[in-house]
């Protein structure tokens, strides 16, 4: 009996020991969540509205090549056989009024004529949302932006050249721009130079979206393209640091600001603590994760 008690002892001192170890080493381990997948996955700085969100909205109808041409599948609501032309349409700005299950909407000019769409990959084709338009105009024009890449040509008179990372520019004009890309700025740097550049503002109504996220998209959204504050004066990096986030070069052990410059912030950002400290996880998309401690980045995923 002796016996049989000293086994249980000794068995129930042996299961609560590696239950006490396993969860010390578990407590060591960061744990981060498993990744969701977002409706919206890019930070915007105008947020993303669903078809549905925009009833009520105005969208502009844009121009086709030529004024004789028309859309396909956009009719006049009393007479839904005959295909509008551009020259009729063009520059008008409709009311969306309803989303309809069957993958059509209805709009409504200021004139109070009802017209149909079909939805098209998600979208409402050769329209695109006024409010976008407004919305820069009253937060960017006539304000200061910085560039995020050599890729913009800016000229004066007969001269050209591509614009220097993070080079400041103002924004002095915001128009219609196409349906990727909503809305276009017209900037001028310090020297008197102008470009124009179109951007996609928040993903609404522009293909791509919430569906994918895809590399043609990606580069054209306006957090992928500017700063809105000089991020010289944002992030106190070194003069040597500085030259490697202008090369756009990542390595194990760089400073998490930087890497922040260099690809801009975190979809999402998960935590977890531990006996060792805090540690991140940056998120960028749906595939691309940044592990930071103290401050460094200590390991990608891919």
């Amino acid at each position: 009996m002796k016996n049989l008690i000293l086994t249980i002892t000794l068995a129930l001192t042996t299961t609560f020991a590696f239950c006490q170890t396993q969860k010390t080493n578990a407590a060591d381990k960061p744990y981060f969540p498993p990744p969701t997948r977002d409706d919206n996955p890019v930070p915007q700085y105008i947020p993303y509205r669903d078809l549905r969100g925009t009833i009520g909205e105005q969208y502009l109808v844009l121009a086709l090549y030529a004024p004789s041409q028309t859309y396909n599948n956009f009719h006049n609501a009393d007479q839904p056989g005959i295909d509008l032309s551009s020259r009729e349409m063009a520059g008008k700005k409709l009311t969306l009024i309803t989303v309809l299950k069957s993958g059509s909407v209805f709009l409504k000019d200021s004139a109070g004529i009802n017209y149909t769409l079909n939805i098209s990959d998600g979208i409402i084709p050769y329209v695109i949302p006024y409010a976008d338009i407004d919305k820069a105009r009253s937060l960017y024009l006539h304000q200061t932006l910085w560039l995020k890449s050599h890729a913009f040509k800016v000229s004066q008179g007969n001269q050209y050249r591509y614009i220097g990372l993070y080079e400041p520019v103002t924004v002095i004009n915001i128009e219609p721009g196409t349906s990727s890309t909503p809305v276009k700025f017209t900037l001028k740097t310090s020297k008197g130079e102008t470009g124009i550049l179109s951007v996609n503002i928040s993903g609404t109504n522009v293909a791509g979206n919430s569906t994918t996220i895809d590399a043609e998209y990606k580069k054209h959204e306006f957090s992928e393209i500017f700063y809105t504050e000089n991020p010289r004066s944002a992030y106190s990096l070194s003069p040597a640091m500085w030259k490697i986030v202008e090369k756009g070069d990542i390595y194990i052990g760089m400073p998490a600001k930087a890497l922040k410059v260099i690809i801009g912030p975190p979809n999402r950002i998960n935590t977890a603590t531990t006996a060792y400290g805090d540690h991140e996880q940056w998120v960028y998309g749906n595939s691309s994760y940044y592990y930071i401690e103290k401050g460094m980045l200590k390991a990608v995923q891919n």
